[in-house]
């Protein structure tokens, strides 16, 4: 399982490729992931 880090303004956000379809995608300040 590949695990992607995005730090957005302080706030570390762990991405799980296999969970993307699970909980839909991540809206973070407009940006889609």
């Amino acid at each position: 399982v590949v695990i992607t880090s995005i730090n957005i303004d302080g706030n570390l956000f762990l991405i799980g490729s296999h969970q993307k379809e699970k909980v839909g995608p991540l809206c973070v300040k407009g940006l889609w992931f």
